[in-house]
């Protein structure tokens, strides 16, 4: 390892290491002319005499260079001094993304941090270019907090040893591409919301380190680092969608609207809760006998004394048998005249009969004038059983009101207390 602390390269002056992971080595530094502070990136040796490697860092310099996108940090300059190739961007003081994994342990920050990365990422990929090395020492923040994409295209290169964020694909030496970038995201939403490196090529599961999140993220984990490319997400924006959907809350179900029970629905429930004793239509049957009873008490006397003054009305007065009757003298004798003939002489005359003396008849006694109507209140008809009928009415309305009363009175008292019941335990 060549220790650059101290040197000068170009216009810059290397002044403290302040990263030397991958390929390239990142100085703090200063402009020599200008007194501005800048990071100088510089390439190892040992990556320098790798042609891949090598083309890989220039490409970046070149690339990025010509790069004014608002998510990518700018390079300042480029060049080659004594052999050793360099790219200068500006200095952002503790403001690596990997010194501040702390601030991004809440679900709505690392949403936020990733909807930023992802113009950028686009861009780079509209520009036939992959970033390739992914991870929090390559995300720079300014001074708003917003993420600039770093080290763009220093892509892993076979001999050095894989990290966390390294795909299967690169592991294997393959050509990586956009989906590499998407299993590095992967990777980084497990650091960000765990705040642990997974281990290399070992599985995530966030579920079991953070309970509290919902397990949508661990699904959206899985599916980004998938050993398969074909099976992740195939772009950014489809990722942080994927993303933006496990972090919404699950919606709340609209209760049902509770219905106001009315008398029927009252009637209904007592109806069917009791299915072996129907209090309800023997209620109403006492009811319908109690009416009938008092309408036969009111209207059944005055019934029964109508009934008894049209009976007395129509039967005949008794009266004494009669002689059978004498035949009518007045009836009419037919006189048959006898022709004016001449008895003859030799015959004497016809011997006088005496006159046969027809028997008296008999008198007929005088047909007796109508009894006058008297205006008295008709005594009651005697009923079979010896009773008058008003009173036998009166007294069979008085057993089935007292029936129906009987019946009524256990079956209010059986309703009430159904409607306690209900009302303490509703959900009986």
């Amino acid at each position: 390892m060549t220790d650059f602390i101290g040197r000068t390269i170009g216009d810059f002056r290397l002044d403290e290491l302040i990263d030397d992971a991958g390929n390239a080595s990142v100085y703090r530094g200063v402009q020599v002319s200008t007194n501005r502070a800048v990071a100088i990136k510089v390439l190892k040796p040992e990556a320098a005499s790798n042609p891949a490697a090598l083309q890989a860092f220039t490409q970046y310099a070149q690339t990025a260079a010509g790069m004014p996108y608002p998510n990518i940090l700018p390079v300042l300059s480029t060049g080659q001094s004594e052999g050793d190739y360099y790219l200068v961007t500006p200095y952002e003081s503790n403001r690596s993304l990997a010194q501040q994994k702390s601030a991004y342990n809440a679900p709505a920050q690392v949403s936020a941090l990733f909807k930023a990365l992802a113009p950028g990422l686009e861009y780079i990929y509209s520009q036939g270019m992959v970033h390739g090395n992914l991870r929090p020492s390559n995300i720079i923040l300014d001074a708003q907090r917003q993420p600039l994409l770093s080290n763009i295209g220093a892509s892993f290169q076979q001999g050095q040893a894989p990290t966390a964020y390294t795909s299967p694909e690169q592991r294997q030496g393959l050509v990586a591409d956009r989906r590499a970038d998407i299993f590095a995201l992967g990777v980084l939403l497990y650091e960000l919301l765990a705040n642990q490196v997974p281990v290399p090529g070992a599985a995530m599961d966030l579920h079991a380190v953070r309970p509290d999140l919902p397990p949508q993220l661990d699904q959206v984990i899985q599916k980004a680092t998938a050993q398969n490319p074909d099976q992740r997400y195939q772009t950014v924006s489809e990722f942080t969608g994927a993303l933006d959907l496990a972090l919404q809350p699950a919606p709340h179900p609209t209760p049902a609207p509770v219905p106001i029970p009315t008398q029927t629905s009252i009637q209904q429930e007592v109806t069917v809760e009791d299915k072996g004793t129907n209090w309800t239509g023997i209620l109403v049957g006492a009811l319908v006998v109690i009416v009938l009873c008092l309408v036969l008490a009111v209207v059944g006397p005055r019934v029964a004394e109508y009934l008894n003054q049209q009976e007395t009305v129509s039967q005949p007065l008794p009266t004494e048998p009669t002689p059978a009757e004498a035949p009518d003298e007045d009836k009419s004798v037919v006189i048959i005249e006898k022709p004016d003939i001449d008895p003859p002489e030799d015959e004497p005359p016809p011997a006088e009969q005496p006159p046969v003396e027809e028997p008296p008849a008999a008198e007929v006694p005088p047909e007796a004038p109508d009894a006058p109507v008297r205006d008295e209140p008709p005594q009651d008809v005697p009923t079979p059983g010896g009773e008058p009928a008003p009173q036998a009415g009166q007294q069979l309305c008085s057993s089935l009101g007292l029936a129906g009363g009987i019946v009524l009175v256990p079956g209010v008292f059986a309703i009430r207390h159904r409607k306690r019941k209900k009302a303490r335990h509703p959900s009986q």
